[in-house]
């Protein structure tokens, strides 16, 4: 959901069609999540029927086994759509949108934003999964959200996170769209 922001202008601009897939936790992967023991089973057959010229793949990173999202996926790639996978963003801290959100004196914001290390913690199941299934792409936004050595949380002036939800930072929409 928070990619759509980015997304409008070019779909419209080349009159492309896009149909959504949202939950909340679930992964386009087998098994799904506590989340969409329903919903999975009917995306797989909705993908199966119908051939989409591109699939995007993301979820905010919990872990999964890449086996889970590459037994989801082969079916989709044999039915004909290609899947592009959009490396999870990197997660914030409590300190940076609290730096954020404190307004003291001077803009302070540039000095606002999370260790790469922590915004980053471990690797993401999603590039594993892509290399399992052929002709699987990776689009990965790290180098538009992170230095060398932080995530800072204010970029070109744009706020870039707009909440810390049990370690799943979501991007505004604002920032989405500048990238």
């Amino acid at each position: 959901a928070s990619i759509l922001p980015a997304l409008w202008p070019i779909l419209d601009a080349n009159k492309w069609q896009l149909t959504t897939y949202v939950g909340n936790s679930c992964h386009f992967a087998i098994p799904g999540g506590d989340g969409c023991q329903e919903e999975i089973p009917q995306l797989e057959s909705d993908l199966a029927v119908r051939p989409y010229d591109l699939v995007l793949v993301t979820n905010f990173n919990q872990g999964l086994q890449p086996w889970t999202y590459q037994k989801a996926w082969e079916p989709v790639v044999a039915s004909g759509s290609r899947i592009a996978v959009i490396v999870d963003n990197p997660s914030t801290s409590e300190a940076a949108i609290a730096c954020v959100t404190r307004v003291v004196g001077a803009d302070h914001t540039a000095q606002c934003g999370t260790a790469r290390t922590e915004a980053l913690p471990k690797p993401d199941p999603l590039i594993a999964a892509a290399q399992l299934v052929p002709g699987t792409t990776v689009i990965d936004l790290t180098p538009y959200y992170c230095t060398a050595d932080r995530c800072p949380s204010v970029i070109g002036n744009v706020i870039v996170y707009r909440d810390l939800n049990s370690g799943n930072s979501h991007i505004t929409a604002t920032y989405m769209t500048t990238l």
